[in-house]
């Protein structure tokens, strides 16, 4: 197993009509970078400055277009996406039965917000969409993917809108709620996206995403082998104090984390991503690579009763905060 720590620094480039150019850090805007490890002709790579994880290369804006088609979603013989995305699913209901973390989002978000217009970027097929319709809110999707937006409006009659958030062009101070679900990682420039939700949300608005970890014992434990590190579906790898930053920066106030205290201590020897699409992962750890790992899982585990919890054990991490136009 390769490991975080490989001393490789690199300056992150992108090819465009044939020239080279520099590519800086979304978040901090510099460019010197270290490389961790590579994973299917990637680089993952960190900020040497604000500890931002990227891939390198950085795929072009046409390779992105053609990943998210109907097979993106359904599986298929690139095993590319989420093969079992909608697998065993005779209906929505069924769906939302299987699928708990959606009605515990939800409940998350009523602590935050008591209705109103709702915006979900990067909304697939729509089923967190219906899910909270059905509640009282007033809601609008916007995903990329043809094929994802057609299915959401044929099969649930939502108003899902197929193009990218810049481009939708929504007006300033609109939206009570805007929520990411398991599409941050996915964007080219996350900074661009905060900033432009900032603008659209209502002075003291609700947004909600979540991240992986990526300094969590599961991100540490498994390195190359995490199972999030999957080039070039995910471009970036957030952290607690990576995403911290990127709220202070863009205009949002207070943040709250859920997921941080749901896998403690005794889940440190339960490893499922051992096991990954059918093929068991062996680790071959010496043994003072085994106490520091260890170690680390101890240091997760009393970040978090301390009280000083950037670190955590569990990698999946919903953030909920709201924006501070209002305030400033």
């Amino acid at each position: 197993m390769k490991n975080w720590n490989d001393k490789k620094l690199i300056l992150r480039e992108k090819i465009t009509n044939g020239k080279t150019s520099k590519m800086n850090c979304d978040l901090c805007d510099k460019n010197k970078f270290k490389s961790l490890f590579k994973k299917k002709g990637y680089s993952i790579t960190k900020c040497k400055y604000c500890g931002l994880v990227t891939v390198d290369p950085f795929p072009t804006d046409e390779e992105l277009a053609k990943l998210y088609d109907e097979e993106y979603f359904e599986g298929g013989k690139n095993k590319k996406g989420y093969s079992n995305y909608k697998e065993g699913i005779k209906n929505y209901f069924d769906y939302v039965t299987k699928e708990p973390y959606i009605q515990k989002r939800i409940n998350y978000l009523k602590q935050f917000s008591k209705g109103g217009r709702l915006l979900d970027v990067g909304c697939a097929h729509g089923f967190f969409l219906k899910a909270i319709r059905e509640e009282g809110w007033d809601v609008t999707g916007i995903d990329i993917s043809k094929y994802a937006s057609d299915f959401g409006k044929k099969e649930f009659n939502l108003n899902i809108i197929n193009k990218s958030l810049e481009d939708a062009k929504f007006v300033s101070n609109h939206f009570d709620v805007v929520t990411i679900w398991s599409f941050l990682d996915h964007c080219t420039t996350p900074m661009n996206v905060f900033k432009e939700i900032n603008r659209i949300l209502k002075p003291g608005g609700i947004l909600a995403f979540n991240i992986s970890n990526v300094d969590s014992f599961r991100a540490m434990i498994n390195a190359s082998n995490w199972r999030p590190i999957r080039p070039p579906e995910h471009l970036y790898y957030f952290s607690i104090n990576t995403s911290n930053k990127y709220l202070s920066r863009t205009g949002f106030g207070k943040t709250t984390y859920f997921g941080k205290g749901e896998i403690g201590i005794k889940h440190v020897l339960q490893n499922p991503d051992l096991n990954m699409n059918g093929e068991t992962v062996k680790f071959d750890f010496s043994f003072l690579q085994w106490l520091k790992l260890y170690s680390w899982a101890l240091i997760c585990y009393l970040s978090l009763k301390t009280g000083i919890d950037n670190y955590t054990i569990g990698s999946n991490l919903d953030v909920y905060t709201h924006n501070i136009k209002n305030e400033q």
